[in-house]
């Protein structure tokens, strides 16, 4: 029986989009002459939206019965923001998705995905702004999408307030509000800038479904900068709900001197995989911490070449994995190998990629990646598989704004004889405003 992949990405699947026009009276709006009418406002209008699609013929046959699998595959986004309405005051964003591509064969999936969509209002005293409709979430702990009402304040020159609450959005993003009566998620962030290099952050958050709680976790975050070009950044995550720490993280960045082509970062991470106390599986209470910690360094000269290594290591219980890795970089790509190591298997991996820009409006990128992994260490030569993933991708962009592209991606795993994805699409941008993006006064997109 034929399998299926994921479905890839769209932005590095390929896009097909359609531009959209302003109304006259909004270009009317925003080029009045210096001198304003009474009433008229102040503030010049900025907008910009833009429609992205991603369009792909999939095909697949399965060694074993030799059955080929054709089917065709379609994504719509459409993106786009106008701001500085009420004399610069209201905002307003959307962003969504409208598709026509199953994950699995047979198994319908949401053909539509609300990302964002939401009304932002700003007020002078205390840097006031408030957003009601749904939006991405990113305070502390919790990072999700809501449902509802998010409002910050900075009362003082170094404190801000955030508080939000509403209900959270379907796990699909489907086009669809949760009843807040059931489904329900509220908390505040306190932002504290302690010292020019120094930032703290303190928060509570929690999510009820059904009348239970489902989460209930505070969380703490702290930003230093000891010295130049060193950044260091430390948070915790408690699970008040059941005691314990869900998430412990150590992040350091280091760049000796300004423009220097030198990068060394350093990772530590602590956590608990994430399972609300309302799910089913929330009886399964022995689950493992996981433990990771990363290093790289990174060394590239202004005219592209250079060099990069990376070390990997994952602790699951008692199991070990390493991963070590380098790659030389030049001006148009890069070249590497990595191997993998340790008690959840081994893998000898080279990776390439590159991406020449042709002309001025054309580029070209090409990229592969040949790898031979087991899975479990010291394997012997009949448990190893290979897995052989190639990708090649043109770009023209013929007048600023407006981007055609075509992919081909192709796939060979053991499961897979042969595994091919076309994609063509044209992304297109238009705006004006105070922004970078606008339209031209001969009436063609420019930046």
């Amino acid at each position: 029986m034929t399998r299926q992949r994921g479905i890839p990405r769209p932005g590095v699947a390929g896009l097909l989009a359609a531009a959209l026009t302003l109304a006259p009276a909004g270009l009317a709006a925003q080029n009045q002459p210096a001198g304003y009418p009474a009433g008229a406002w102040k503030m010049p209008l900025t907008w910009w939206v833009a429609s992205r699609t991603t369009g792909y013929w999939y095909e697949s046959i399965d060694p074993a019965t030799g059955a080929t699998q054709q089917r065709p595959s379609f994504l719509q986004g459409v993106d786009g923001s106008v701001a500085q309405l009420w004399d610069g005051h209201l905002d307003l964003r959307f962003a969504a998705r409208f598709a026509r591509a199953d994950l699995y064969p047979g198994f319908e999936s949401n053909d539509s995905r609300w990302y964002v969509g939401y009304a932002q209002v700003r007020a002078a005293p205390w840097k006031v702004r408030g957003r009601l409709g749904r939006m991405f979430l990113q305070e502390g702990p919790a990072h999700h999408t809501l449902d509802g009402a998010w409002i910050g304040i900075e009362p003082l020159r170094r404190v801000a307030l955030h508080a939000w609450g509403g209900t959270q959005a379907p796990d699909d993003l489907d086009f669809d509000v949760r009843s807040i009566e059931s489904f329900q998620a509220y908390g505040a962030r306190v932002i504290g800038t302690l010292a020019p290099e120094l930032q703290l952050a303190l928060s509570y958050a929690q999510w009820d479904e059904e009348g239970e709680v489902a989460e209930r976790p505070v969380g703490a975050e702290v930003t230093w900068f000891p010295l130049g070009g060193l950044r260091t950044f430390a948070r915790a995550e408690y699970e008040t709900e059941d005691e314990s720490w869900r998430r412990l993280e150590l992040l350091a960045d280091y760049v000796p001197r300004r423009g220097s082509p030198w990068l060394f970062r350093a990772q530590a991470l602590e956590r608990t995989p994430w399972i609300e106390n309302t799910s089913y599986f929330s009886r399964f209470d022995d689950l493992e911490r996981i433990r990771a910690a990363r290093a790289s360094a990174r060394y590239q000269r202004p005219d592209g070449f250079g060099g990069e290594f990376e070390s990997f290591t994952s602790v699951l219980d008692t199991r070990t994995s390493w991963r070590l890795g380098g790659a030389v970089l030049f001006k148009y790509g890069r070249l590497g190998y990595s191997a993998l190591f340790g008690d959840s298997g081994e893998e000898s991996q080279w990776f390439g990629n590159v991406d020449v820009p042709v002309q001025t409006w054309v580029r070209v990128a090409a990229g592969a990646v040949v790898s031979t992994y087991a899975l479990f260490e010291d394997a012997p030569e009949a448990e190893e598989r290979d897995l052989i993933t190639l990708f090649g991708r043109a770009t023209v962009e013929p007048w600023p704004g407006v981007r055609g592209v075509a992919e081909v991606q192709g796939l060979q795993t053991p499961d897979f004889d042969h595994d091919v994805r076309v994609l063509l699409g044209l992304d297109l941008l238009a705006g004006r405003g105070a922004t970078s993006f606008g339209l031209g006064r001969t009436g063609g997109a420019a930046r």
